[in-house]
């Protein structure tokens, strides 16, 4: 496979997640208009959860792998991370949309960024 497809998968996700919003837009205007509707307060939870947790993690990692194959920097990805991304599910991606990838190639490729000059 190629790059292409993982393109792909991040805007598919992207797209995912704007669905996800809407859906839960609507499931938390049904359970404000009656508080005693708990399938709404559930669907509403259960999509906020689904697109906060699997949706947006997803495409973290889909997003570093892509830029790892396209030659970018860790640092120029995520500047100030606030959590490890899932490096097995990076090298995962990073090797089924590109090139043979191992574990040790993408920590390297994180460890190696260089910090970037911030003008004062």
């Amino acid at each position: 496979m190629s790059k292409t497809y993982l393109k792909i998968k991040i805007m598919s996700l992207a797209a995912e997640a704007r669905i996800i919003r809407r859906e839960e837009s609507k499931a938390r205007a049904a359970w404000r208009h009656n508080r005693s509707n708990t399938a709404a307060e559930q669907d509403f939870w259960g999509l906020r959860s689904h697109r906060t947790w699997n949706v947006r993690n997803e495409a973290r990692v889909a997003l570093l792998a892509y830029g790892y194959l396209r030659g970018r920097t860790y640092r120029q990805l995520e500047f100030n991370p606030g959590s490890e991304p899932d490096w097995a599910r990076v090298v995962q991606l990073a090797a089924r949309y590109g090139k043979p990838t191992t574990r040790d190639d993408i920590k390297a490729w994180a460890e190696a960024a260089e910090p970037v000059a911030i003008a004062a």
